[in-house]
């Protein structure tokens, strides 16, 4: 698909074994903020060492390889510009842990004291160009049913610390999946809510705002949220939208944009948000821009600024 990438990619795989073999004396440990993706339930689940994610590669290549091809290329004559402005994580090639195949990712929860994160699904198809046929019409089918057709993202996951229960509230694909277009921002919201008070940057939503939680039974039961982290994360969803708007090399077919905040109410919010899940990566060959990733951010923001303008 891009020429000369499976040979990019050995010389990723050699050049950037030293990182890991440095870090070797340090056991991987079970990934515990994974929201979405492989589940282990073919081995090799998704594991961690500090600073980084290990993601496990398919032994057969596939959909796999593509992914580690792309971040090949990304890592290729000194670093991408998807890498350099912060877009997409740095790599650090394919290792094997107990015989399993892993491709080793930054880790943007690195740091946080309590990580709150959100796998974003953004455009409005998951299938890429190659499918085709009743596969394709399949696929399609499956995203008319979420809100990706309809609004261009639907939410994969999500874990939000919840300080006044001193634990992590999580919601899973499943739950995601049964949002519709009329209560998708609802479920964004929920990324920003606490169940009580917990210090100056937890605040009460203001009494005539009962508007925002209408249509959800558990959305009127916590009327707190944190507004500097809807101001820290909307930032982040538009600068990565403003490089998309002008980027003419990629569509991005079934990619995320994973966003984290720190939970802890003592701390700034610092939110951070990168592109992840390249497997479905094709190159722009007809001039245009990638207008299903684009039309998909244009509606988080769209959501992210009615939140913002709901209760500030």
């Amino acid at each position: 698909m891009f020429g000369r990438l499976a040979a990019v990619s050995l010389a990723f795989v050699s050049r950037k074994f030293s990182v890991f073999a440095s870090e070797q004396s340090q056991q991987p440990q079970q990934l515990d903020t994974q929201l979405a993706g492989h589940d282990g339930s073919k081995g090799g689940g998704f594991m961690k060492i500090p600073g980084k994610i290990l993601k496990p590669v398919n032994q057969t290549g596939g959909r796999s390889q593509a992914e580690v091809d792309f971040y090949a290329m990304l890592e290729a004559n000194g670093g991408d510009e998807l890498v350099h402005r912060n877009i997409a994580c740095r790599s650090y090639g394919v290792q094997t842990f107990d015989g399993n195949r892993f491709l080793l990712i930054d880790d943007i929860t690195a740091g946080y004291s309590k990580p709150c994160l959100v796998d974003l699904k953004i455009g409005t198809q998951t299938y890429d160009e190659a499918l085709t046929g009743a596969a394709r019409d399949e696929r399609a089918a499956k995203d008319a049913k979420t809100t990706t057709t309809s609004c261009g993202y639907r939410i994969c996951g999500m874990r939000v610390w919840d300080p006044v229960l001193a634990s992590f509230v999580k919601f899973d694909r499943a739950w995601g999946a049964k949002l519709t277009q009329y209560n998708l921002r609802q479920g964004l919201l929920r990324f920003f809510l606490v169940s009580g008070p917990s210090g100056e940057r937890t605040v009460r939503l203001p009494p005539q705002k009962t508007e925002l939680l209408s249509g959800s039974e558990e959305l009127n039961k916590i009327v707190y949220y944190r507004p500097d982290a809807v101001r820290e994360v909307c930032s982040e969803i538009a600068r990565i939208n403003e490089y998309m708007k002008t980027q003419r090399r990629f569509r991005f077919y079934s990619a995320s944009v994973l966003v984290v905040y720190e939970g802890d109410p003592s701390l700034p919010p610092r939110a951070a948000a990168r592109l992840i899940d390249f497997a479905h990566v094709f190159p722009i060959k007809d001039g245009g821009v990638d207008a299903g990733f684009l039309f998909g951010m244009n509606t988080l923001l769209t959501h992210l600024t009615w939140i913002g303008n709901s209760i500030f």
